[in-house]
């Protein structure tokens, strides 16, 4: 399903060094370890980095945050046509960066085997009701595809309320309401199954 995965670094790991009191009144800050890595996306036109964070709240929960950064030539292109023009480029194309983004993950699986991991689909401000927000299903859709052979390890659901998607190891299945409850913790919401 997806192309070959741009080529990626890993940058650093941060150690969180907030105190306890800190930690326990902010959960956003109550994450073990920050994983970072890049990956460069570019064409005869621009070129894009693509920042991936990682943040490891213990052994088996994970929270994945990524954006990109753009190049000066595509500052310089005007709001109304930089969706053309990215399209144009196919500077981004969805399905070579996700597998960028799962190959990183498979390199944190090799070192954590017991992870499950969530982000968060679309964070837009304009729009009123995430259930129709493109972004969350095409994220969904992509890792329900991914995780629907029977010989892969994890499973992907997603809470559309809040575009967040969840992907959970199938032999944890079991203990789904508390891998969720926890992720509710991290992202600010206590979700019901």
């Amino acid at each position: 399903m997806f192309d070959q995965p741009y080529d990626f670094h890993f940058v650093q790991r941060n150690t969180n060094k907030k105190n306890s009191i800190q930690r326990q009144l902010d959960p956003e800050l109550d994450y073990q370890y920050e994983y970072i890595y890049k990956f460069f996306v570019s064409n005869a036109f621009c070129r894009r980095k693509i920042i991936v964070q990682i943040k490891q709240y213990n052994d088996t929960v994970f929270k994945v945050d990524f954006y990109a950064t753009t190049s000066n030539k595509e500052r310089k292109v005007r709001n109304e046509n930089l969706s053309a023009y990215r399209y144009l480029t196919k500077v981004g194309r969805a399905n070579r960066v996700a597998g960028t983004i799962f190959a990183i993950i498979g390199t944190l699986r090799r070192h954590c085997p017991d992870m499950s991991f969530g982000f968060q689909a679309a964070t837009l401000l304009n729009e009123a009701n995430d259930n129709n927000n493109r972004r969350y299903q095409v994220y969904l859709t992509m890792m329900q595809l991914v995780t629907g052979s029977s010989n892969n390890p994890w499973k992907a659901f997603g809470y559309s309320e809040n575009s967040y998607i969840f992907v959970i190891q199938k032999r944890f299945l079991q203990q789904k309401p508390q891998i969720i409850e926890e992720y509710g913790r991290i992202f600010g919401k206590v979700f019901e199954n």
